[in-house]
């Protein structure tokens, strides 16, 4: 089975992220994509992310609909600071064998700086897809991170990721509508539960 691995805050998750998804799924044919919201990314320990179980529902509500989107809790149910690498090495001890590791190319750039690169690259093949203002990585970078790499790393066409889940958190904040930036019953679910600032349009 070819398992594509999509992580992230998801907080909250938007139409970019499902761009992305149905890319992977198709350029790569994947059998199945595992939507992971970290628990506590331990990149951006230091800002306040929304509680993670609002997250894995929002995360859950974007991906309906389709039976190739799998939502798992590996990683918010993990205690302590999220790594890949021990994802990675929980899916290998859980017998998947083809694993697809999907990130932006701003996230790619930095793949030295995370825990264990050497062996993120070794067990997974790297996916990278444009987000703005990095619609391609330096051939340096690139290089590097191939660098003992199990297979080569694939770079994924089609459109720019222009969309960020900060930007939604901004409109949300200042009262401006996020339809179509975010699916339909995430943008209720935030409304809701008044995230981000913003207030429940049912009260």
């Amino acid at each position: 089975m070819k398992t594509g691995i999509f992580g992230g805050t998801f907080d909250p998750p938007h139409l970019g992220h499902a761009l992305v998804a149905e890319q992977a799924l198709r350029q790569l044919n994947l059998d199945r994509i595992l939507f992971m919201p970290a628990s506590n990314p331990w990149m951006k320990d230091r800002e306040r992310i929304t509680e993670v179980d609002n997250r894995v529902e929002m995360t859950v509500l974007a991906t309906e609909g389709n039976d190739k989107f799998v939502v798992s809790r590996m990683e918010a149910d993990r205690a302590g600071p999220t790594y890949t690498a021990d994802t990675l090495r929980e899916l290998r001890e859980q017998g998947e064998e083809e694993i697809y590791l999907i990130v932006g190319l701003d996230t790619l750039a930095e793949i030295s700086l995370w825990h264990t690169p050497k062996y993120i690259v070794e067990m997974a093949t790297i996916v990278g897809y444009p987000r703005d203002g990095f619609e391609k990585i330096p051939a340096r970078q690139l290089d590097a991170v191939k660098e003992g790499a199990s297979r080569e790393v694939v770079l994924l066409t089609g459109p720019t990721v222009s969309i960020s889940s900060t930007r939604v958190r901004a409109y949300v904040s200042k009262g401006h509508s996020v339809e179509g930036l975010v699916p339909a019953a995430v943008n209720e679910y935030i409304s809701e539960k008044g995230l981000y600032g913003g207030t429940d349009a049912r009260s």
